[in-house]
């Protein structure tokens, strides 16, 4: 799975195969379905929080899906 990276750098999420950390903490608190935004490289990133596919992470997920920009 791939997450955008809020951070800049890589696409492919933080460390050992976990989204990147701002993907979490902009949905620590929020229930699921909550519309969080971040900033990116490449602009401004709006999602939904939600759990990630394996449910290790509740994440911000991009709209149309995590490999998405």
């Amino acid at each position: 799975v791939s997450y955008a990276q809020p951070g800049g750098g890589q696409e492919r999420g933080g460390q050992n195969g976990e989204p990147p950390k701002e993907a979490i903490e902009v949905c620590v608190g929020q229930e699921s379905g909550f519309e969080c935004t971040m900033n990116t490289p490449r602009g401004s990133l709006t999602g939904t929080c939600m759990n990630t596919p394996d449910k290790k992470y509740f994440v911000c997920m991009p709209e149309g899906g995590p490999n998405k920009r």
